[in-house]
């Protein structure tokens, strides 16, 4: 690159700092799809239950039941479902997403378990009775399922039809997702590390250079 002219060295280092700049704005305008979204069409509720709860947790269960979580504080409406390959699903909605949060936690502790992961889509564990297990609170709705691996009780999460599975989610959801000091930490770093490329990449260009930290 050290044989392109003085103008298109300096062409470039603009169209690299107007890049710079969109960057972030481009994450927060457009933040992609959610690890986890609810298809709320799927999850009305009328007279304490779902009104489909079989189309929400999926058609052709060996079981359904429905009122299986109606102990827990703010629970609207709740259902379940037992599936041929062994698996089991929960869905409950609550009054608020704070109240799905709760029941979280309350169904983690019921569960006697030891080391616990979370990633962006749920938090999941190996029950002490050998299960494995994932919970997922989205707005105000949770999502729990047991089944005898890892890989199965993703395959059972993602093919709920009451829930968006997205494998690949955006950048700008993901952070939505996160406390606001995780933003501001990757905002600052991101905001370092272009401008010591951009000194680089002026002084390459032979340009007035970045003016020094204060």
């Amino acid at each position: 690159m050290a044989g392109l002219s003085l103008p298109l060295r300096r062409a470039l280092a603009w169209a690299y700092l107007v890049l710079a700049l969109a960057a972030p704005l481009m994450v927060v305008l457009l933040p992609g799809a959610a690890p986890l979204s609810v298809n709320e069409k799927l999850l009305t509720v009328a007279n304490g239950r779902f009104v489909d709860h079989q189309a929400a947790l999926g058609q052709g269960a060996d079981n359904y039941s429905v009122d299986v979580l109606n102990d827990l504080a703010g629970v609207s409406a709740s259902a379940a479902a037992d599936y041929p390959d062994g698996s089991n699903a929960l869905l409950a909605r609550f009054d608020s997403p704070s109240a799905a949060a709760a029941a979280l936690n309350t169904l983690k502790q019921m569960i006697p378990h030891r080391q616990e992961v979370h990633d962006l889509w749920a938090i999941h564990f190996t029950a002490d009775s050998g299960e494995y297990v994932m919970l997922a609170a989205v707005d105000a709705v949770l999502a729990m399922v047991i089944t005898e691996r890892e890989a199965m009780a993703r395959s059972r999460l993602a093919a709920l039809p009451a829930l968006n599975y997205h494998p690949h989610p955006g950048l700008g959801a993901v952070l939505r997702q996160q406390s606001p000091w995780i933003g501001f930490a990757a905002l600052a770093f991101y905001a370092m590390a272009q401008w010591l490329l951009l000194r680089f990449l002026f002084a390459w260009a032979g340009m007035p250079r970045l003016p020094s930290k204060a």
